[in-house]
């Protein structure tokens, strides 16, 4: 497991040093003022990912 301040930048960094070429990430969607929201972690991995970044969203009933 993974243990960092910044679940973010800790993604990127095991990313880079196992020479990883897809990141797959479950998120939860959470709706708020009328508009997603993905939080902080996806939008920094998505930014900063060196290869693909596939999302998953399973709704859940």
């Amino acid at each position: 497991p993974i243990q960092a301040r910044d679940a973010g930048p800790a993604i990127i960094d095991e990313t880079v040093e196992r020479g990883v070429d897809l990141i797959l990430m479950g998120v939860r969607y959470k709706r708020r003022f009328g508009q997603f929201s993905l939080g902080n972690v996806v939008p920094y991995v998505l930014k900063n990912a060196p290869c693909r970044v596939i999302l998953y969203h399973q709704y859940i009933t």
